[in-house]
C-alpha cells in the first residue's frame, strides 16, 4: 500500500537479506541524507581497505607491485561491488567501523 506522506518525510526501508537500508527520498533534504549516507558507507569501506593492504603488503603498500594488481581487479568490476561485497572479500564484515575509529585514534 502506497500513502501520501508530508514532504519532508524521510521512508529508511531495510531489505530482507541487506544490512544497508534503502533510503526513499520525498525531498531534497532527504535526497542529501542517502548521500550522506552513502558517503559514510564508502569512508567504512575505505578505512578497512587500507587496513587489509597495510597488514597484506606494510605501511608502504603502494609501492608493491602486487598491491597494485589487486586494485585494478577490483576497479575493473566498476560498480558492479557494493561496499559490502568489498568488506566481504578482505575478510570484514559489513559496516564494521574498527579500521575507521582506529584511523580517528591514531591522529592523537
Amino acid at each position: 500500500m502506497v500513502r501520501r506522506m508530508p514532504w519532508n518525510t524521510i521512508v529508511v526501508v531495510v531489505n530482507r537479506g541487506s544490512q544497508c537500508p534503502t533510503f526513499i527520498a520525498d525531498s531534497p533534504l532527504s535526497a542529501s541524507i542517502k548521500d550522506s549516507a552513502d558517503y559514510l558507507r564508502a569512508w567504512i569501506t575505505e578505512s578497512m581497505l587500507r587496513h587489509y593492504l597495510e597488514g597484506v603488503y606494510g605501511e608502504d603498500w603502494f609501492s608493491h607491485p602486487e598491491a597494485g594488481r589487486f586494485l585494478r581487479e577490483l576497479w575493473a568490476t566498476g560498480e558492479s561491488k557494493e561496499n559490502e561485497d568489498i568488506a566481504q572479500m578482505i575478510g570484514r564484515k559489513p559496516l564494521d567501523t574498527t579500521c575507521l575509529v582506529r584511523g580517528f585514534l591514531d591522529l592523537e
